[in-house]
């Protein structure tokens, strides 16, 4: 019998963990959502309403409008390796390969790249993708396949196989499908594949209705998890470990640890890179900083009033501000707007918006996400 290793946040596998993942978990991919287009269209699909269907490009939280857009986003994480994704990239084969091929002459061979694809593709495009530099290939067939897979499927496995890739699967953990994926892995684990990753399944904004339609529900009112997803993927573990006519590799990874792990070990790579003197870097991966915005006018002049306020009237040094034209805020090291809160109530120009101080928190991510706003009236302390 195998062991089942533990990894963070619940995650486990047998064997030994699939290359892509060794680099994933500590934050040093690049997410590469090449499109948001897809043939098939599963009941679980997380992808976003504002990805799914549409022709994007998104390198992490970037959205991307040329390909140099992507390896600048790559550079502010400091990225080892990119997961490309979709949609399903191969719908659109030609300008995968050429994203692939800009990754790896811009950073070199060592440069890691797994992509994931529902496997609709014709079977000319593995030597390509060899060719252009992918390393590893996970296919995520429709769930139709997971039990009854198609000659067509079935040859662009094994010519897969057969080539220079790492290959294996993908699949989310469904409860009440643990004998179709059982069925699934030892399928592909005659076709001499080498991996099968479970993920925990998830609730998203674009999959709620159909999941519950499903029968599925939310594991506790705090998670976006599903109920049972865990318990399902440990129950396969256990069964994969103890069969000794098995050799695929099998991972489980958590939502948990895709969000404590993965996620907030890139945002910490991308928040050190791009981090200003003016911000506060937090333990969570999140910036602090002090905003001034131009009230009901709206008139960006007022912000330029400011800052020559700010450094001629209170000494600020320019470095500890920047005037934010594209999200129409003049930014402030939070420090200086909190030690100086008494003093901008008495200023006749500062007072004229003194409503549109804040203390704000947000992510280090291209979209600078806001996740809290905070008065500075009520703010305590940093």
């Amino acid at each position: 019998m195998r062991k089942i290793k533990k990894l963070e946040e619940n995650s486990a596998y047998i064997g030994k963990l699939p290359t892509g993942c060794t680099y994933c978990g500590p934050g040093k991919k690049l997410v590469l959502l090449i499109t948001g287009r897809c043939k098939r269209s599963c009941f679980y699909c997380p992808l976003s309403f504002a990805k799914r269907g549409k022709e994007v490009i998104y390198a992490d939280e970037l959205k991307v409008n040329t390909l140099e857009d992507i390896i600048l986003e790559a550079n502010n994480i400091s990225a080892k390796g990119t997961g490309i994704t979709g949609g399903d990239p191969m719908i659109v084969p030609e300008l995968t390969l050429e994203a692939i091929r800009l990754l790896k002459s811009t950073f070199g061979d060592k440069h890691h790249i797994h992509l994931y694809t529902t496997g609709d593709f014709d079977p000319k495009y593995i030597d390509k993708l060899a060719a252009a530099g992918l390393d590893e290939l996970r296919f995520h067939p429709t769930i139709a396949r997971w039990d009854k897979v198609n000659k067509k499927f079935e040859n662009l496995l094994k010519t897969a196989v057969e080539s220079d890739l790492s290959v294996g699967a993908e699949l989310p953990v469904l409860p009440g499908y643990e004998s179709v994926i059982m069925h699934f892995a030892k399928y592909i684990d005659s076709c001499g594949a080498e991996f099968l990753n479970l993920n925990e399944l998830e609730f998203s904004e674009s999959n709620w209705e159909s999941c519950k339609a499903h029968g599925y529900f939310q594991k506790n009112p705090m998670s976006n998890s599903v109920k049972g997803s865990e318990e399902s993927a440990f129950q396969l573990l256990q069964e994969f470990a103890a069969m000794n006519d098995f050799e695929l590799d099998v991972h489980y990874c958590s939502a948990l640890f895709k969000d404590r792990q993965q996620l907030r070990n890139r945002l910490m790579r991308r928040a050190k890179k791009v981090i200003q003197p003016h911000y506060v870097l937090t333990d969570d991966s999140t910036f602090l900083l002090g905003i001034v915005e131009p009230g009901k006018s709206g008139d960006i002049k007022v912000l330029e009033k400011l800052q020559a306020a700010f450094r001629l009237k209170f000494k600020v040094p320019p470095e500890l501000m920047k005037l934010d034209y594209k999200l129409h805020r003049l930014e402030i090291a939070p420090w200086v707007l909190h030690e100086l809160k008494e003093e901008l109530q008495k200023d006749d120009l500062l007072k004229s918006v003194a409503g549109q101080f804040y203390i704000i928190e947000e992510y280090p991510t291209a979209d600078r996400l806001e996740v809290e706003r905070i008065p500075l009236d009520e703010f305590k302390e940093l």
